[in-house]
């Protein structure tokens, strides 16, 4: 019961406002191809983890971060609120954003295969 109140609460909540705005603001974490892990404005954006350690977490697009956000905007995008609609946009939004980078991404591989089978002159197979 205590958890039902609790996510009621939220529903309505100011937090939740404020979430939605960080997520679809373009000089934070919003990009063309999926949220950023990390907002461009953080002082760790893009820092190196370490010498030897690239700061993959650090800015870069993590499609289970992306998936957990998807899968949170797609809720409140069907339950009665006054975010519900909004949560709909950038579910939408988002998730077109998702497909279309993934499918580049097969492109660009696909492209590669047939370039990889022309350098050593094989022809591509099933």
């Amino acid at each position: 019961m205590l958890a039902m109140s609790a996510f009621s609460c939220l529903l309505d909540s100011w937090i939740l406002e404020k979430q939605l705005d960080l997520i679809s603001n373009r000089s934070a974490l919003w990009t063309d191809f999926g949220l950023k892990s990390l907002a461009k404005t953080s002082t760790l954006y893009m820092i190196r983890n370490t010498e030897h350690d690239p700061p993959y977490w650090r800015g870069t697009i993590w499609m289970n971060m992306n998936y957990l956000v998807l899968s949170s905007l797609n809720h409140y995008s069907k339950v009665d609120g006054p975010y519900r609609g909004r949560a709909k946009t950038v579910y939408s939004d988002l998730r077109d954003n998702l497909i279309s980078m993934i499918r580049r991404m097969e492109k660009e591989k696909e492209k590669e295969k047939v370039r990889a089978s022309l350098l050593v002159g094989r022809h591509l197979c099933c």
